[in-house]
């Protein structure tokens, strides 16, 4: 039996001797490796990890990359992985250009040159760079507020929020008239799809919501679901796994007032050993999967 077997997941691979999972990627001619004991840790690991941030010692101690990785650590740490990746992807753009720059040393003037290098090499379906701004001027704020850096003013400007824009966001429809979502739910297929659809209308929930509703959540003596189980992506919409909280932090009661939902509910509680509701093979709906049966769907009903 060969030692290592393949995953579904990029630069991740199964130890068979010692059922842990090894993360691993080249960078720059060197190949990095860690082991993790599940595979969404070994996810988040080939997302997230560059030397930079891993090794201060290769970096100045008061380069940008460095005070990062300090505010990385005291801050991001408490957030959901999902949204650590997200962050980190974002100031990701930031980090290439003046990661090894010292600090104190970043002025507004250097932050609009970036931005402007930033902006000529960026694709076409790129509208502006707000979300990396906004998280270089949150490490900014927690650096000088916890006296990492000299400096006394955020170096990233207001005038820099118009700076980042490549080209303006397009106004698109967003919602679906009665007609157009009639045809929505008679496009949708197979079956499971436009049941999980019709659930999430008819409960307001967002997708991971729903994704994640485990069939303990559910109390049909009392007419009642709980929504309190969450789905986990990353950025690649990967499975990372389930979070016990909405995103407001709360917990949500949810009354099966609507004859059809409990009629759909009530027969997928019934099938298949699955914890989820909604599964494939009794594992968690994948999130490309989802938006792949609702664009079709879309595009059948010319909507």
């Amino acid at each position: 039996m060969k030692r290592y077997a393949r995953t579904q997941v990029k630069n991740v691979r199964k130890d068979q001797h010692s059922n842990k999972y090894e993360a691993y990627k080249t960078i720059n001619g060197k190949r990095y490796s860690e082991y993790f004991k599940n595979i969404s840790e070994a996810k988040s690991w080939v997302k997230q990890f560059h030397p930079d941030l891993q090794s201060p010692q290769t970096s100045i101690s008061n380069s940008l990359i460095v005070k990062y990785k300090l505010y990385r650590e005291r801050v991001n740490s408490r957030l959901a992985l999902s949204t650590q990746d997200r962050k980190d992807q974002s100031i990701n753009y930031f980090l290439t250009q003046i990661g090894h720059i010292s600090i104190d040393t970043i002025t507004p003037r250097l932050i609009s040159e970036v931005l402007e290098t930033l902006k000529r090499k960026a694709t076409h379906k790129r509208f502006n760079f707000k979300g990396p701004l906004k998280e270089l001027k949150a490490t900014f704020n927690w650096l000088i507020d916890h006296d990492e850096t000299t400096l006394l003013k955020n170096p990233v400007r207001k005038h820099h929020i118009s700076d980042s824009f490549v080209k303006e966001i397009p106004i698109k429809k967003k919602f679906l008239d009665e007609k157009e979502l009639q045809e929505f739910f008679r496009q949708l297929e197979p079956e499971m799809f436009r049941s999980f659809a019709y659930v999430q209308y008819i409960t307001g929930c967002r997708v991971q919501e729903i994704a994640g509703l485990q069939k303990t959540d559910i109390d049909l003596s009392n007419n009642c679901l709980t929504i309190q189980n969450v789905v986990m992506w990353d950025s690649n919409k990967n499975y990372l796994g389930l979070k016990p909280y909405t995103k407001n932090k709360k917990c949500k009661k949810v009354l099966i007032g609507d004859s059809v939902l409990k009629a759909i509910i009530t027969k997928y509680l019934s099938s298949g050993n699955s914890p989820f509701l909604f599964n494939i093979d009794g594992q968690c709906l994948k999130y490309r999967k989802i938006q792949y049966e609702y664009c079709k769907a879309l595009r059948k009903g010319n909507i």
